[in-house]
């Protein structure tokens, strides 16, 4: 199934989530083109996760990897919104829309 819009997201919500706490992520929300009515195949899906700590660079791609796979979607970003400055961190949690 290709992902066209955010309902089509919603349709793996518990497999996301899941696949979040297994590097103790929490809070999923989607932020971003796939909100928006014209996202396609070549967007961006991006995800805030908020986690419990830090994650090494190596688990953040492994994660971001797995969602593709799971997604089957070349283009998954996922978002620690602990990493952004502050004003485009309170930006985005503004915008973004919980799974």
């Amino acid at each position: 199934m290709t992902i066209t819009n955010f309902d089509d997201l919603q349709r793996y919500r518990s497999k996301i989530i899941q696949i979040a706490s297994n590097y103790k992520g929490q809070n999923v929300r989607a932020f971003g083109d796939i909100l928006q009515d014209d996202f396609h195949s070549g967007n961006e899906i991006q995800l805030i996760i908020e986690f419990e700590c830090l994650i090494s660079h190596g688990k953040h791609i492994r994660l971001e990897r797995t969602l593709e796979k799971l997604l089957g979607h070349h283009y998954v970003k996922v978002i620690d919104p602990a990493e952004e400055p502050e004003d485009k961190r309170e930006q985005m949690l503004k915008e973004a829309v919980p799974l």
